[in-house]
């Protein structure tokens, strides 16, 4: 614009104007001009076509530019034009300190890094970016522009780390860079590699000796660690510098107290779960495992950090003796079903994670507990009562009559999942309740002995009188050994009730679903994910039982989408399920004399007791038969032809005949909602090592659940402080036992802001993205300046 009205105002008494840039600065401000009136010619080794023009068109105004330096007077065809009239010369850094509005100081400055400027469009940006006069500002934003990333010093660096720095060398900029980072983390350096080594080195002195040199280049580390877009590139340069600086080999240096603070390095996390796994029953491993959970290669591991989390649950889980059936039944759904949780989450978390060989030796011990201390003590004892075994009112056979029947002005739906037991509707329990506006009770029942599907099926049905023929169970008469016949009974009973499979029901569109649902009152839908893969690949049973709740989980939403309210979920028998093979020491010989059914569990004929097996007539069972009943004690398996060892169910054992019964509702209000939490106020920073304390002011359940916040301080979009990202998931009921206590060190810019406000902010994390939670305004007051930094 400035050279526009500049040769504007020279044309108002010049017809010619000559115009020599040999060093094509203002080649695209040309390319672009537009004069009234005035014809712009490119001088090009055409000097005769243009001197013919200009004399021809005595009445046209000509621009005449070249892109070479003037010719000498003898060889200047142009000569007496030029002499004649006005040749035109721009002073292009002059012009460039106007547009800016900067101060005539930074004229070397400028015409230092004059190639830089020569761009509109970079010129134009940088104007936008300035706000303060000072080179270090300017370089910065330069840089910046070149590198295509946001102002601040730490997103210019992780880009420069990202595209390499092929453009600053380019521009004259790669030593003022490095001389810039020199300046602000003291470490001098030529080439990235010796940075990245430096910086990697300084925090991981920090970790483990409690002392950086550098604050600022630590503070700059977390930055990075704690930042999404960039992560991943720190994963892969944290890879090349722990093999570099042999991290696993030095950790052999440090006590396991020191090496739990490290966050840099996946080595770390190999190290301290290689601790883990040789030391698990370390009494502070859930405490440890749990202050891992916010470092950045958590993730990685957290499957075999899971799994090493209920090795140690189940290895000190401790039984509390009990008395008599119900004491022991109680006992069961109270808290001994935890046992059998944590041994199936075990292997779910070990499974599901890499480098397993690290929990060969925990695999034996797990083993070993679960089966010879946990199930085999559990059910040796509770097999002395089990004669006790009685049709009570919280027996499956009158799941009808208690839980149907007074619902039956509701429209109701019962969903029956095949081996689904105790510890597994439990968990089911809690993820329902954490959907919003669902919630969920867990009640038992007793199953029906043998704990077998026909007769447990059956049992859930309305009826009079159970029956055996042939094999089959009948209901008042009626077969019952498919869905289509469960359907004909419900019928039976009222027309408008219904039974069908689960993937029929799924596969309803919303219009068929809310037809089916508005013309019947109740509908069983029957489920079998657990008990098909348990009887034909028995390996995969707990991945089955994942599977299954989430199954459930999508029947429950589909009722919900179909206008249903009110939902039960129960199942017809649970199962004993040990991963390793079955020990000699399980089996027992199969019982003597005629049976029409066998199989590991139980056998339905005539025949002998002995001491390997328990003896019920079918009255005792309430079951109208000829024959017996013998069920294995306690965990054997009879020792009979033909596979299926690993997942069995028929016996007496609590996990195979305490089932789960889950009361579920449908509410409008919704009940779902992240826990709150409170800081303490802080009104004035008085050194430049903060320690703020934060409280959980409600225990985390299944409907308030756990945040991620992360803390610092900043002023206006400069961050001041590192970043401490911290998780509020306790259950704890007292008050005091929800406190946080976390540490924020300023960087070395804070003494900028001296006896002025800047803001404390918090934010919640969430689904990989973060945003203000809260913030509030502190002063800073800072006397002393502590330039170590320290834990």
């Amino acid at each position: 614009m400035q050279i526009k009205n500049r040769l504007n105002e020279l044309f108002k008494t010049h017809r010619l104007i000559f115009w020599y840039d040999s060093e094509r600065e203002y080649e695209e401000v040309v390319r672009d001009l537009d004069i009234d009136g005035v014809k712009i010619l490119y001088l090009d080794d055409n000097e005769f076509g243009i001197k013919v023009e200009v004399l021809t068109n005595k009445e046209q105004k000509y621009l005449i530019y070249s892109l070479s330096p003037m010719p000498p007077d003898k060889d200047n065809w142009l000569l007496d034009l030029i002499l004649s009239h006005y040749e035109f010369k721009a002073d292009k850094i002059s012009e460039i300190l106007e547009n800016l509005g900067i101060d005539l100081s930074f004229r070397e400055f400028v015409k230092k890094y004059k190639k830089f400027f020569n761009s509109k469009k970079r010129l134009e940006e940088f104007k936008r970016k300035i706000e303060s006069q000072n080179e270090e500002e300017f370089l910065l934003k330069m840089i910046a522009i070149l590198l295509k990333s946001e102002d601040s010093f730490e997103y210019v660096l992780l880009n420069a780390f990202e595209k390499g720095i092929d453009e600053l060398e380019k521009f004259n900029l790669k030593e003022d860079f490095f001389k810039l980072i020199e300046k602000k983390f003291g470490i001098r350096a030529d080439n990235f590699n010796s940075l990245k080594l430096q910086l990697f080195n300084n925090y991981f002195e920090y970790n483990l000796k409690g002392r950086s040199f550098s604050k600022d280049a630590r503070i700059f580390l977390k930055f990075w660690m704690e930042n999404v877009k960039f992560r991943e590139l720190f994963k892969k340069v944290s890879r090349q510098i722990g093999k570099e600086l042999n991290i696993f080999e030095k950790l052999k240096n440090y006590k396991i107290e020191d090496i739990i603070r490290c966050e840099l390095f996946e080595e770390c996390e190999k190290y301290i779960i290689s601790y883990l796994a040789n030391n698990f029953l370390d009494e502070n491993i859930e405490k440890i495992i749990h202050n891992r959970k916010n470092k950045i290669w958590f993730e990685e591991f957290e499957n075999i950090y899971n799994a090493l989390l209920y090795a140690n649950k189940l290895l000190k889980f401790k039984i509390k003796e009990a008395f008599g059936f119900d004491g022991w039944i109680e006992s069961y759904a109270n808290e001994l079903y935890k046992a059998d949780f944590y041994y199936r989450k075990y292997y779910y978390f070990k499974d599901k994670a890499e480098h397993i060989e690290i929990l060969k030796n925990i695999d034996e011990k797990i083993e070993d507990f679960y089966l010879n201390e946990f199930l085999r003590v559990v059910n040796d004892e509770f097999n002395k009562y089990i004669k006790e075994y009685k049709i009570t009112q919280n027996h499956q056979q009158n799941f009808f009559e208690n839980h149907i029947k007074p619902e039956s002005n509701k429209k109701l739906f019962v969903i029956i999942s095949d081996g689904l037991r105790y510890e597994c509707g439990v968990e089911l329990n809690e993820k329902i309740n954490s959907i919003n506006r669902f919630k969920s009770e867990t009640h038992y029942m007793i199953s029906s002995l043998p704990s077998y599907t026909y007769l447990g099926m059956a049992a859930l049905l309305p009826h009079k009188s159970l029956t055996l023929k042939d094999d089959k169970i009948f209901v008042d008469d009626m077969d019952s050994t498919s869905i289509d016949k469960r359907d004909r009974i419900l019928k039976s009973y009222n027309q408008k009730y219904a039974a069908l499979n689960y993937e029929e029901f799924l596969k309803m569109n919303r219009t068929e679903g809310r037809k089916f649902c508005k013309n019947h009152e109740v509908i069983y839908i029957y489920h079998n994910e657990i008990d098909n893969t348990g009887e034909k690949d028995e390996i995969n049973t707990f991945e089955a039982v994942n599977k299954t709740i989430e199954t459930l989980l999508k029947l429950i939403k589909q009722i919900q989408n179909f206008n249903g309210y009110n939902i039960l979920i129960t199942s017809d028998h649970g199962f004993l399920f040990t991963k390793s093979p079955t020990k000699p020491s399980e089996l027992c010989e199969k019982p003597k004399g005629e049976f029409i059914k066998i199989n590991r569990r139980f056998a339905i004929g005539k025949g002998k007791e002995d001491k390997c097996i328990v003896k019920f007539s079918a009255n005792e069972l309430n079951i109208k038969s000829e024959y017996d009943f013998f069920i294995a004690k306690s965990i054997n398996k009879f020792r009979i032809q033909g596979g299926g060892h690993r997942y069995v169910h028929g016996g007496a054992t609590l996990e195979e005949i305490v089932i789960p019964l889950l009361k579920v509702k449908y509410h409008r209000k919704e009940d779902v909602r992240d826990v709150e939490v409170e800081i303490i106020p802080v009104s004035l920073i008085s050194t430049n090592i903060v320690n703020l304390t934060m409280y959980q002011k409600e225990p985390v359940s299944e409907k308030i659940k756990p945040v991620t916040l992360k803390v610092y301080f900043k002023l206006n979009d400069e961050i001041l402080s590192d970043i401490e990202q911290i998780t509020f998931d306790i259950k704890d009921e007292y008050e005091e036992n929800r406190e946080k206590k976390i540490k924020l060190t300023f960087k070395n810019e804070i003494k900028n802001y001296n006896n002025k406000e800047i803001s404390l902010v918090i934010e919640k994390v969430k689904d990989g993205t973060s945003f203000v939670y809260k913030e509030m305004k502190v002063k800073v007051n800072i006397a002393f300046f502590n330039e170590f930094d320290e834990w």
